[in-house]
């Protein structure tokens, strides 16, 4: 190991005496004096009068033989002791720097991986290479790299908060065997693409190998592999036109691990992001084979194989590699680092086209290799005893998988695992106008081999003997390859014996079993079953589309809500996905037929545009005193009728009766129970209202909100409250859209009112409204986001839940989790706007700009436009031309809820702040219109003040002060913080005890700590103001805290801390400026700052140069410029 003094089995035992080494050293740091290591006699602790300060931290790595003898060198936490806010709940193991526990984050209520450094790896550098591994890695933000949450200090020992990833290391899936060319591609790709995200940071990961890929779960049933362990990172900083290197590593030594280096690693030399590529190249080498391609009994065998000769042929393991992806990988073991590919994104479209050009061909069609069943306990006996060679030096090391626990064997029935592939199946094949996601971490499954009926024995799901062993069978049921039959591989032994041919009675007693169980299935199959009359044209997961109720009336009252009234008979079962009238009109305006008649013909044309197997049509007429309502499914490719249900209604106000007759049979159809309808179904008066105007103001609202008009769709639902305040539906999209443009307190009374009338409502919308009232009354996250899970888990098929899992993912920072939600209810629903900017904001906020200018392109096919986030957007990627045909845009319509606040937002980041105070008065003085928005007023003149008091323009943030007399948390937050740090101590203090006043978690937890630690920066205390900054951590460690913080430790002598702060928030632009205002360029400014604090004067000018040319259309005669410019030369 690295910069550490090896001491051997036999020097320890001199050190500590035989029989005791392990009792001596137990509890006590070894450390010592560092001029007393090399080359000199190593003393007992107690013999050199060590008191705890006078030694410098100089670690010793022992044997590994001495290590198994004693574990104590191994930091020791027990379960239920705390480091720092962090308790820990058990080891999941070690790895090459530091030990790795469970934790459970004590504010935020979330399990956590919790790394700390080895104490054997106690000195200076290793420190630095540890905080290395962090910056390395908080530094990348994107959906292929494992996040990392915090970083802290505890008793001098650095420790790291990460994600806490439930599944399987890539070198698991490996040792099981050659993975099939599908799950080789899949995960090839997204590790490439993690590389070119990491690359483009100008970091070089130099240990990239199957233990450093893990494999996760996705909430569809497939997986998606994640990049670990940054500690061997190099960064490159880029600074002007100059370049720095941060790396620890001794010239002329090897990192990394033997079998993946690549040559000039292996020669100790300079490296690039091409030795990445030479890694990649070999774990996708042993991905398709099984084995690496330079093996060797000892490293210097193997640096041999990889300096001078080439891998054996793929064929020669007996692996069916096409020829195409085989040549990739070649190139990709160059030994002259010019011959490969010279970027991860060039690897990463290789492997696409190849993915992309043989979907059809036989390699993605095979089923995999038969495999020891992971599900036997047996089986797990074979893996512990398998056979092979001892692992040679810098090849798979024990410390390799830093997350393996072992598990007690749990019975399958226990772990969800199902007992089908069939079951497994939660989804049919996508629809056609299914979204497709741009960029890493947002694809379809990869393609997986398909059943043949000749592989009878896959249709069981084995028993699971340990967590990856369920989760390998859990993906192979997921992508419908089932199970293999297990059988003993080469390489296992098993001491398992055949058993013996059971006897004629126990045969008879089991045919009887069996038979017994047959006729009970039977009996219960035909009393509950109902006949679906689309399972021949519909797979489960599939949407059936309500298009319209033509109108033959006469009576344009009933245009509309009779549609939505429809679906929201459907919205009860919790099995039917289908999408509504909304999306269906969303559609039509996409399409510029918006004021077409509604018949069956344009119907089925939309429905095939969107790409659904079956749609709803109907019509209402009326005869005499009653009205005639006749629903009818058709298949959308033939237009053949598949059922029509017919039914009058005595009376107008006995139409919403009629449908709930009319929903069971109907629901029956579509294939659910009579069970689960019975079960879930409540009349429509109490599902929804008894007023058809309130009706017909609601759908009104849906069409809006899906086309993403929010002031309208706000009116319509404003004004079906009003018509029946009782009114579930509409109350809750208030508090989403009231949330959307910064209305918290109007969100909270409209959560508030959902929830006291929720419980007439049905199961579904209860369940939606105890969310909201958590999401938007309570600001208890944590457990919104435990009751979002559990809502999508009971209704999967329900946009709203993934809309609202979205809100609750956005809120809590956590931006590829929020991408991902709103991804899944765009699958359920593509014509739905609120969640295009859901989606549209994930992106922004991980800095995948194209990303979302590729969905803004998607929604406005779909009718929807959201011209906030495309200039958002646009400014961030460069796009000159869209971004100046998005100015002109947000000039001549001003929407003073969403467009004017990104304008604004734009203006004062690129410092002409005089035009941005314009654009904020113009969206208060419209928006302070109407009473319900009057926080929505307060919030952007306190963002307004904010925005300039980062900038230390005091007088122009004062001037939007006075208008901040809301006492809604974010405006209170804003102007508190505005104030602070211009030092009205007297106008922060008056906005503090308004947030002290809320009851909300994000109040009590960050915002009000945030503005005190402000109000102390000010008034010299920055030590109090670091520790408060500390504990609110956990809910920004991006912006305005993140800011606060490197002032912080800039005013405590520590502005090399100060750095990673401020270098933290340049890497994350897009969050920066969706949720901090303008502390990127504050960031950027301070970052100079920081430099000058340490007098590194020549970084400082690069600093301060950068920042002129952020701001190099700014206001004439700004402070800021000019100060940069002066020092920027």
């Amino acid at each position: 190991m690295l910069f550490s003094q090896r001491v051997s089995s036999a020097s320890i035992s001199s050190v500590w005496p035989s029989g005791t080494r392990c009792t001596k050293v137990s509890g006590i740091r070894l450390s010592l004096y560092r001029r007393k290591v090399r080359g000199k006699a190593v003393r007992h602790p107690a013999q050199t009068g060590y008191d705890g300060r006078t030694f410098t931290q100089v670690s010793l790595v022992v044997s590994a033989e001495s290590a198994a003898d004693c574990d104590v060198l191994d930091m020791s936490f027990e379960t239920g002791s705390f480091i720092g806010p962090y308790q820990i709940l058990g080891s999941l193991g070690r790895g090459g720097m530091g030990s790795v526990f469970r934790a459970l984050d004590t504010r935020l209520h979330r399990e956590v991986a919790l790394k700390v450094l080895h104490e054997d790896l106690s000195m200076p550098e290793m420190h630095e290479r540890f905080l290395r591994e962090a910056r390395a890695a908080s530094a990348l933000n994107h959906p292929n790299i494992r996040t990392i949450f915090d970083i802290g200090d505890h008793n001098g020992d650095p420790y790291m908060v990460m994600e806490l990833l439930d599944g399987e290391t890539l070198r698991d899936s490996i040792d099981r065997g050659p993975m099939p060319v599908a799950e080789v591609l899949a995960y090839g790709i997204e590790v490439a693409e993690a590389l070119a995200a990491a690359h483009a940071k100008n970091i070089v990961h130099r240990d990239i190998k199957p233990a450093n890929v893990f494999l996760v779960p996705r909430p569809s049933g497939a997986w998606q592999a994640k990049v670990l362990d940054f500690g061997l990172a190099k960064i490159e900083r880029l600074t002007g036109h100059s370049q720095h290197t941060q790396d620890l590593t001794v010239t002329g030594s090897t990192v990394g691990t033997v079998a993946y280096m690549s040559p000039e690693q292996a020669r100790g030399e300079q490296l690039d992001t091409r030795s990445d590529l030479f890694s990649l190249g070999v774990v996708l080498y042993e991905m398709a084979t099984g084995c690496v391609p330079f093996d060797g009994a000892t490293s210097a065998v193997i640096f041999v194989n990889i300096l001078s000769h080439d891998p054996p042929a793929m064929k020669s393991f007996g692996a069916n590699v096409p020829r195409d992806l085989e040549k990739v990988i070649l190139k990709l073991l160059a030994k002259d680092r010019k011959n490969r590919y010279q970027s991860a994104g060039d690897v990463a479209a290789a492997l696409e086209e190849i993915r992309d050009g043989g979907k059809k061909a036989p390699w993605m069609q095979r089923n995999k290799a038969p495999v020891n069943d992971p599900g036997d306990p047996r089986s797990v006996d074979r893996r512990i005893r398998r056979t092979s060679s001892p692992p040679v030096p810098g090849g798979r090391r024990e410390n390799d998988l830093p997350e393996r626990a072992s598990q007690p064997f749990i019975p399958p029935s226990k772990m969800g695992v199902p007992a089908s592939p069939e079951q497994a199946r939660t989804s049919g094949p996508a629809d056609a106008t299914e979204i497709n996601i741009p960029a890493a971490g947002w694809r379809p499954p990869a393609p997986h081999s398909s059943q043949t009926s000749s592989h009878h024995a896959e249709d069981k799901t084995a028993a699971v003997a340990v967590a990856s062993g369920q989760r390998s069978a859990q993906r192979r049921a997921a992508s419908g390859s089932g199970v293999v039959a297990a059988r003993p591989r080469a390489g296992y032994e098993s001491n398992v014996e055949a058993e013996p041919e059971k006897k004629g009675s126990k045969m008879l007693l089991f045919v009887a079993i069996a038979v017994l169980v047959i006729v009970a299935g039977a009996f219960a199959f035909f009393r509950f079953r109902n006949k679906s009359v689309v399972s021949d044209v519909m797979t489960p997961g599939q949407a059936v589309m309500v298009t319209a109720i033509q109108n033959d009336t006469g009576d344009s009252t009933l245009d509309d809500w009779v549609a939505s009234a429809v679906a929201m008979e459907l919205s009860q079962s919790p099995s039917i996905a289908y999408r509504g009238p909304e999306s269906f009109r969303a559609q039509l305006s996409g399409d510029g037929t918006v004021s077409q008649p509604v018949d069956e013909v344009t119907a089925r044309q939309v429905a095939t545009n969107s790409g659904v197997p079956v749609f709803l049509f109907g019509r209402i007429s009326s005869g005499g005193a009653g009205y005639d309502i006749e629903l009818t499914l058709h298949e959308t490719a033939s237009n053949r009728t598949l059922a029509t249900f017919t039914d009058r209604a005595v009376s107008k106000e006995q139409i919403g009766v009629t449908l709930d007759r009319l929903a069971q049979p109907l629901r029956a159809a579509l294939g659910e129970s009579n069970a689960d309808i019975q079960k879930t179904s409540v009349s429509f008066n109490s599902l929804a209202s008894s007023s058809q105007e309130a009706l017909r103001e609601y759908a009104r609202g849906e069409i809006a909100l899906s086309l993403w008009q929010p002031a309208l769709a706000m009116q319509a639902y404003e004004r079906a409250v009003a018509a029946d305040p009782a009114f579930v539906q509409p109350a809750l999209k208030l508090a989403l859209l009231y949330e959307a443009v910064g209305a918290h307190d109007a969100a909270g009374t409209a959560a508030s009112s959902a929830a006291a009338n929720a419980a007439k409502s049905g199961q579904r919308l209860a369940a939606l409204s105890a969310l909201a009232q958590e999401l938007f009354v309570s600001g208890n996250l944590p457990k919104a986001s435990e009751l979002a899970k559990a809502y999508l888990t009971a209704f999967a098929s329900d946009p709203d839940g993934f809309r609202l899992q979205a809100v609750v993912d956005r809120k809590m920072g956590r931006w590829a989790e929020a991408g991902q939600a709103a991804q899944g209810g765009l699958k359920l629903n593509p014509g739905d706007g609120s969640l295009y900017r859901e989606a549209e904001v994930a992106m922004t906020a991980q800095n995948r700009y194209e990303a979302a200018l590729k969905l803004e392109r998607q929604a406005v096919k779909v009718g929807s436009k959201h011209n906030d986030q495309e200039l958002l957007a646009a400014y961030l990627q460069g796009k000159d031309d869209l971004l100046a045909a998005q100015i002109e845009l947000a000039r001549q319509h001003p929407d003073a809820l969403t467009v004017a606040p990104a304008y604004a937002t734009y203006l004062d980041n690129t410092g002409r702040l005089q035009a941005g105070a314009a654009v904020w008065r113009q969206a208060i003085t419209s928006v302070s219109q109407n009473p319900k928005l009057a926080a929505v007023a307060a919030t952007f003149a306190g963002q307004a003040a904010l925005n300039r008091a980062l900038l230390s323009d005091c007088v122009g943030a004062k001037a939007f002060l006075p208008v901040t007399t809301s006492i809604a948390p974010r405006a209170a937050y804003y102007a508190g913080l505005a104030a602070a740090m211009c030092g009205d101590e007297a106008a922060a203090q008056q906005h503090l005890s308004a947030l002290n006043s809320q009851q909300g978690t994000a109040a009590k937890e960050y915002f009000a700590p945030v503005v005190t630690a402000a109000i102390q920066l000010k008034t010299g205390q920055p030590e109090a103001a670091l520790e408060l900054l500390s504990k609110a951590k956990a809910y920004d460690t991006i912006t305005i805290g993140a800011y606060l913080r490197g002032l912080a430790q800039v005013a405590t002598g520590k502005p090399q801390v100060a750095l990673i702060d401020h270098q933290v928030q340049l890497q994350h632009h897009g969050q920066s400026l969706l949720t901090g205002g303008t502390v990127y360029p504050a960031a950027q400014i301070g970052l100079a700052h920081a430099y000058d604090a340490m007098g590194d004067h020549n970084n400082a000018a690069m600093a301060y140069k950068a920042f002129a040319t952020l701001w190099k259309e700014a206001d004439a005669g700004s402070p800021l410029l000019t100060e940069a410019k002066a020092k920027g030369r």
